[in-house]
């Protein structure tokens, strides 16, 4: 079973665009889609066989860490596996990305549907700050 695990931290004011980095000490980062709605935003990570995730709000970023496992096949004891090609990514990732001003940080929920990652954010209420979401 997949858990989710994270905290909140945000004493810094948010910025209005989506800035994308990833961390140097990790194996690979997840690819993300970024939507927006007239009262959340959405992510999306694509983690086929994921194992777990940490989901964390520091100042005005949203990090992603987590890991997946390599994918073999099941084989009888004794047969040889060669590999032939191999681009599936696994291993730990981390994905960090600023939050526009809006995004309200204590309205967070997730799920993990079809290999896929889905985290929404709530919109701050009244915010008349129009974002842009971007991704590098």
């Amino acid at each position: 079973m997949l858990k989710f695990t994270g905290h909140h931290n945000n004493n810094s004011e948010n910025k209005l665009s989506w800035g994308v980095a990833s961390p140097r000490d990790t194996a690979w980062v997840p690819n993300v889609n970024i939507y927006e709605t007239s009262s959340a935003f959405e992510l999306c990570l694509s983690l086929a066989g994921l194992s777990h995730v940490k989901l964390a709000i520091e100042g005005d970023n949203i990090i992603v860490r987590g890991e997946v496992a390599i994918t073999e096949p099941k084989i009888k004891k004794g047969q040889d596996l060669k590999i032939i090609a191999m681009e599936i990514d696994h291993g730990r990732f981390c994905r960090k990305m600023t939050l526009p001003k809006n995004a309200n940080t204590k309205k967070m929920t997730q799920r993990y549907e079809d290999g896929m990652l889905w985290v929404s954010l709530s919109k701050k209420p009244n915010s008349d700050t129009k974002s842009i979401a971007k991704a590098a």
